[in-house]
């Protein structure tokens, strides 16, 4: 198992020993956060899980989830932040990993039994407002960038159809009403969010949402829409862009910044 230290020429370091993955081919098994991990060194997203060790959006992930949660990621990719749920919401918990990109659900899958085989259940597909098929764009720089709309995926791009399905239909199907929801889906965020919220299950207590106005701008909104949408549902909302954290704005909403909607339900902290 690869893990790389943290000591002077770490920089230097990684790049010798990631130019040697590639050439050797994917995937390899890296330790992050304490989990077993492989992944594909020839992705973006991959590179920079092995070389951070953590994101913002992990640890505010996971500060939303509690012992004995059911989580919803959507937008797993290949599952660092669903594996980093299932260790918060321990053996009486449950995560639901949704990834549609066929080469990210392959490590997603592997990633879920090599950790917590009985905590995460996979499921390729794209979540929308309705069930049904999708095109997904997918980049061949970094899976992070896979999208429905070809515009805002960067590298170059090919197409894969893949299942497509509202979250309302899908926790009806599983028989679940899950507590914390994360949604990362390059600009398609408000479409998952009402088919969430239109399905008969109690509202989740708590939201993480992606919203970065250039991605959503090609859905055909902006992200104060949504935010607006999300307090009328009673949610109360904060903003956050890494280590930053203010009360919700319309004007930075809007702005060019990529931002977390972090949403708590009223009356549920």
């Amino acid at each position: 198992m690869f893990k790389l230290p943290r000591i002077p020429g770490r920089n230097r370091m990684f790049t010798i020993l990631l130019r040697t993955a590639q050439r050797l081919g994917p995937p390899i098994v890296v330790e992050v956060d304490g989990l077993s991990m492989e992944l594909d060194m020839r992705d973006g997203l991959c590179r920079g899980i092995w070389i951070d060790r953590g994101f913002a959006q992990g640890r505010m992930f996971t500060a939303l989830c509690r012992p004995g949660d059911v989580v919803i990621d959507v937008g797993a990719n290949v599952g660092h932040m669903a594996l980093l749920a299932a260790r918060k919401v321990g053996p009486a918990g449950r995560v639901v990993a949704i990834e549609p990109g066929a080469r990210s659900y392959g490590l997603l899958a592997s990633n879920a039994a090599r950790n917590f085989p009985d905590r995460i259940d996979t499921l390729r597909a794209a979540c929308d407002e309705h069930d049904g098929t999708a095109t997904l764009y997918v980049s061949e720089y970094s899976e992070e960038f896979n999208s429905l709309r070809p515009d805002t995926v960067l590298g170059g791009v090919h197409q894969e159809t893949v299942p497509a399905r509202s979250l309302g239909s899908l926790c009806s199907e599983l028989e679940i009403a899950p507590n914390v929801v994360k949604i990362d889906v390059e600009g398609a965020e408000w479409a998952v969010l009402r088919g969430l919220l239109a399905g008969p299950q109690r509202p989740p207590r708590a939201l993480l949402v992606e919203a970065f106005e250039p991605n959503t701008r090609g859905f055909g909104y902006k992200p104060s829409e949504m935010c607006a949408w999300l307090s009328g549902h009673g949610y109360e909302l904060t903003l956050s862009r890494e280590t930053e954290q203010w009360s919700y704005s319309d004007a930075r909403a809007d702005g060019p910044l990529l931002h977390d909607v972090i949403a708590i339900r009223t009356g549920t902290r």
